[in-house]
């Protein structure tokens, strides 16, 4: 079954296209950022702990006070306990709030922005298939579960690495500490804890830009598709590609149907005999003559013939009928490159039908 998955992921050379990457997201297959909302957890705890440490002290220091030395006129009893534990702990309690919303709220809005803002309920929807103790077992030697397995080692490598490093070079002066008083004994373990913590949100940076940089791949490669899945998805958005040829040239018939009723109106038609006719409507005062209607083939044939009955000159010219039904629309003035040659039909038409042959157009 893997050597199968491999030869399918192996097929995926094509990058994927909008819809794929949606439908990723939608089913929440997107790189998941956990690395790098525990570094950032971290980051701000070892913040706290480092900047507030005075204070911190301070608020542990009137905890046991007030432990120790007693309560203000309190009675212990059921009914007064939690007043009394309050009363206890509400030097610490400030900053035990803050640490607990700075470190989950905070953290958990960095990784909907990474992820922009995706959430999906589909992954917690509940499927039966899971329950399968044959596919459930697959799942656990998978290729994917080995690399997840060698990334928690590694991880837990580093770390335990890093401890024993910083542990290593402050073992040797703990032994100093037992001449210090209690307050500069609890600075130096402090300092001591800050320096392992600003050790490990280093490393967490590290090992969490690698975490998400190692899952955006796996996503993207994930999504890739064949050139067989792509080519489909093009047909479905698109239609078959014979059927939108076909319909686009049904729709240009029909247009050139259309024009054909405007063929009355043109002053006279350009032919290559066989394939093209362009009906070409020219009359003193206009700017450039205006192509109202051409066609090829039957449509050509049509223009001729509805030509014939209205007594419109057709002039045989064949690379100027091919040009004009080639390079102008229906509706377009003709480009200042052609007026040489249809200033030559003119003149033709001139000299075959005189000026009056245009007089009636100016009506």
């Amino acid at each position: 079954m893997e050597q199968r998955e491999e030869k399918g992921q192996e097929d995926k050379t094509e990058e994927a296209t909008e819809e794929k990457r949606n439908q990723f997201r939608e089913e929440g297959n997107i790189a998941n950022p956990r690395e790098i909302v525990a570094c950032v957890t971290l980051i701000l705890f070892t913040s706290y702990f480092y900047f507030s440490s005075q204070n911190l002290i301070l608020a542990f220091q009137e905890c046991f006070r007030r432990a120790w030395f007693g309560f203000p006129g309190y009675y212990v009893d059921y009914s007064s306990l939690l007043k009394v534990i309050f009363y206890a702990i509400s030097p610490i309690l400030p900053h035990f709030i803050f640490i607990v919303l700075a470190c989950s709220v905070f953290p958990t809005f960095i990784g909907l922005a990474v992820t922009r803002f995706n959430w999906s309920w589909k992954k917690l929807n509940f499927n039966i298939g899971k329950l399968d103790p044959i596919s459930g077992f697959a799942r656990m030697f998978s290729v994917n579960s080995f690399v997840e397995m060698i990334k928690v080692v590694t991880k837990c490598l580093i770390f335990s690495i890093l401890i024993f490093i910083v542990l290593k070079s402050e073992i040797f002066s703990a032994s100093e500490n037992y001449f210090y008083n209690n307050l500069d004994y609890m600075k130096n373990i402090g300092n001591s804890i800050s320096k392992l913590m600003l050790v490990m949100c280093a490393a967490g940076v590290v090992i969490g830009g690698g975490d998400f940089s190692y899952n955006f791949w796996k996503i993207n490669r994930d999504m890739k598709m064949t050139k067989q899945e792509l080519k489909e998805e093009v047909k479905k958005h698109e239609g078959d590609p014979l059927l939108k040829s076909q319909r686009k040239r049904m729709a240009r018939d029909f247009v050139m149907r259309k024009s054909l009723r405007e063929v009355p109106k043109a002053s006279f038609v350009v032919t290559n005999p066989e394939h093209f006719s362009v009906a070409i409507r020219y009359k003193k005062g206009m700017t450039a003559p205006v192509i109202i209607a051409k066609g090829q083939d039957l449509i050509a044939f049509k223009i001729r013939e509805i030509a014939k009955q209205h007594d419109i000159m057709i002039v045989e010219n064949k690379p100027l009928a091919r040009t004009l039904y080639k390079t102008v629309k229906v509706g377009q003035e003709i480009p200042p490159v052609l007026y040489q040659s249809v200033i030559e039909v003119i003149k033709y038409i001139h000299k075959i039908r005189g000026r009056k042959y245009f007089e009636r157009f100016e009506a």
